[in-house]
């Protein structure tokens, strides 16, 4: 699990597109900021309407990695399979809780549609007798389901190298922890 001092990402997201956060999604300490602090960073969801926060997952971060993954629930954020295709808004911020209590980078205006990949692959084979291993290749086949209906912002994929292994989740390779894999339709 990744340590938590001195940042936290903050998600701020409108799932009625009516320009206001309904939800904020952040990492933070499992004691959420309670003494004592200890380094496991979970992923927190602040439900802006009912003024409840929950956790439902630890943040995934991995030795060498810049990543972090957020994992949630739709039903944390007020939805399920019948809010597939629906839009929604994201504004992403990096805080320093810590030293300067300031948000020190941010990406606003980000809108995605839950299931809605424009380019979509086939996750790879993780069986230890058939995984990829260092040097080897192989052939990754992309689906492009066009504009219509998904993110169409999207301009290709980001593999994250740190995945599970087997028995193990280990860290990224060094300086290589995701490969973004750019596609022209």
């Amino acid at each position: 699990m990744s340590g938590t001092v001195p940042g936290e990402v903050d998600i701020d997201i409108d799932t009625n597109g009516d320009g206001t956060p309904d939800y904020t999604v952040f990492t933070a300490p499992a004691s959420l900021y309670n003494s004592p602090i200890i380094g496991q960073s979970v992923v927190w969801v602040w439900n802006h309407a009912t003024d409840a926060i929950a956790a439902g997952f630890y943040a995934s971060q991995s030795t060498n990695d810049s990543n972090v993954v957020m994992d949630i629930c739709g039903e944390q954020i007020g939805m399920n399979a019948s809010n597939f295709g629906d839009p929604m808004t994201l504004d992403v911020y990096g805080v320093d809780w810590y030293y300067q209590a300031a948000v020190t980078d941010s990406i606003t205006g980000i809108h995605v549609t839950p299931l809605g990949e424009r380019f979509w692959a086939p996750v790879l084979d993780i069986d230890p007798a058939t995984a990829l291993h260092p040097v080897q290749t192989t052939d990754l086949d992309v689906q492009d389901f066009g504009t219509v209906g998904t993110n169409p912002s999207e301009t290709g994929l980001l593999l994250i190298l740190n995945g599970d292994r087997f028995d193990y989740s280990g860290g990224a390779p060094k300086g290589n922890e995701s490969m973004q894999i750019p596609l022209i339709p």
